[in-house]
């Protein structure tokens, strides 16, 4: 997983402003597609995800 946008932010910055996602951290997830993660571990990596896909449409965009 690839959680550096969100250390970039400051994992603790976040969690103060959304405290509502300290507590995902103790919700687990296993599923076909999780295996023992937290929701916290998978909202940091959708948010990655966001921050790379935005990132990638800056450069496809600029370079048109």
């Amino acid at each position: 997983m690839n959680f550096n946008f969100i250390e970039k932010i400051n994992r603790n910055n976040l969690l103060k402003s959304f405290p509502e996602l300290q507590k995902l951290e103790s919700v687990i997830e296993n599923n076909i597609c999780h295996n023992n993660e937290s929701v916290l571990r998978h909202t940091i990596q959708v948010f990655d995800n966001c921050k790379l896909i935005i990132d990638c449409f800056r450069h496809t965009h600029l370079s048109v």
